[in-house]
């Protein structure tokens, strides 16, 4: 809020506006970033059931534009379900290295992985 609005608005306080009244309207302003984002006010995202995260359609309704909390699906079935195919995924995995081969010891060959780092150095 700009010093000049912020003075008209201490003195409507002043002059007999509510003064809840107007510091319900103020704690309710959005700001709009340098990125176009809007930062939603704590009180409306708690009244609306409105996280980090979620998202939100805006829908221009004449002069003003609605804002639409979008439903979040029920977390309880999802997460079982999702813990389901974890457990399939992960038996399917064992099942695969069960049945791998074994690697071959490497057969002589004439020098070793730790000669490699040390080949061509100074000693």
């Amino acid at each position: 809020m700009g010093r000049a609005a912020t003075s008209a608005a201490t003195r409507d306080c002043e002059s007999g506006i509510d003064k809840e009244l107007f510091l319900a309207v103020v704690r309710t302003m959005a700001k709009v970033t340098s990125k176009l984002q809007l930062t939603i006010p704590k009180a409306i995202a708690e009244r609306f059931g409105i996280r980090a995260g979620d998202t939100v359609d805006l829908a221009p309704a004449g002069e003003v534009i609605r804002m639409i909390p979008r439903k979040r699906p029920d977390t309880g079935d999802d997460v079982r379900e999702r813990l389901r195919l974890f457990d399939q995924a992960t038996e399917r995995q064992h099942r695969r290295q069960r049945g791998q081969r074994r690697v071959k010891e490497p057969a002589d060959r004439g020098w070793t992985r730790e000669e490699l780092y040390t080949r061509g150095m100074a000693r």
